[in-house]
């Protein structure tokens, strides 16, 4: 494609299982919108570069293959499609996710024409390893969210859903250290409003081979309260800082829960109030009220799930 509305960018590394039905659900889009493939192989050693390859070699005019001799790691190999990337749009992909039909349309007509808004999120479907939906990436937001919201929310944008104005990139490929997508997501919410459609056109696959979240999670926790933590010195503002920090801690406490890691807490904790000083009674009250919610939320999207499951059985029968 020469003239590329949105360049698709893949990173992928040993995801012979997924990388088939990711590249396939970005070619449906190509139905709707001008686009351009680019899918950064990192060196992979088992058969995703032959898939990746033979998809390449069927649609050369839309898929470009790059398979790197060395790992670069998440970040660089990002990077490096970036730098070639070509059009107005740019949209992440996991090589472990995939799409619905109908996505890069939808956000195209929230952002085009619409200077403020810099990004259009979606929501999606999280499926387990086999392929079956267990539940619904997020709940309900506003169609435009701004930097207060996102940062007292925390990190619920899935980033395959992510597509934002090419601009942006410079920003990313400009740093210098390790980088969580949530870290790109404030940095365009400083710069404009995001749109946010509430329908699933993502389906994200939990804790998968490969994924940066089941191989290196308090790494990611890191860097996810590395970026809150610099927002909220940037922003100044007491009662958000206050919200915010309740609401990250709330996610350490259900998975201490969930692990029996208990000193991981303690941890945090210090973390979180050293480095943002808080009242802390009030504090561990929003800890709890933030939590129960949580769960509350968790077991309503299950029954959810299960029923739009059942319904779907019985509408096969």
């Amino acid at each position: 494609m020469d003239n590329p509305l949105v360049s698709i960018c893949i990173v992928t590394y040993n995801q012979e299982k997924y990388i088939y039905n990711c590249v396939m659900s970005a070619l449906l889009q190509a139905k709707d919108v001008a686009v351009e493939i680019l899918i950064g192989d990192d060196s992979s050693n088992d058969g995703t570069t032959a898939i990746i390859a033979e998809l390449a070699q069927r649609y050369p005019e839309l898929i470009r293959h790059f398979h790197h001799k060395t790992n670069l790691g998440v970040g660089q190999n990002y990077k490096f499609l970036l730098n070639i990337a070509r059009g107005k749009y740019i949209a992440n992909l996991d090589g472990d996710d995939y799409w619905l039909p109908g996505k890069l349309i939808k956000q195209l007509a929230l952002i085009e024409g619409n200077d403020n808004i810099q990004a259009v999120y979606t929501n999606a479907l999280c499926c387990n390893e086999s392929g079956a939906i267990v539940k619904i990436f997020t709940g309900k937001h506003p169609t435009t969210i701004d930097l207060r919201y996102l940062i007292e929310k925390c990190n619920f944008l899935p980033n395959s859903s992510m597509l934002y104005r090419s601009e942006h990139k410079v920003f990313f490929m400009n740093l210098a250290y390790d980088l969580i997508d949530y870290r790109l997501h404030l940095h365009i919410a400083e710069h404009g409003t995001l749109g946010y459609i509430n329908l699933p056109f993502v389906v994200y696959r939990e804790n998968s081979v490969g994924s940066m979240c089941a191989d290196k999670g308090e790494k990611v926790r890191e860097l996810l309260w590395e970026a809150t933590s610099l927002t909220l010195t940037r922003l100044s503002n007491k009662w958000l800082s206050l919200k915010t920090s309740a609401n990250f801690l709330s996610r350490v406490l259900l998975h201490v829960v969930k692990t029996q890691k208990h000193a991981l807490f303690l941890h945090w904790w210090q973390v979180v109030t050293n480095s943002i000083p808080n009242n802390r009674l009030f504090l561990i009250i929003m800890i709890s009220w933030y939590a129960c919610r949580k769960i509350l939320l968790f077991i309503a999207n299950r029954i959810c799930v299960k029923l739009c499951n059942c319904m779907r059985i019985i509408n096969i029968r």
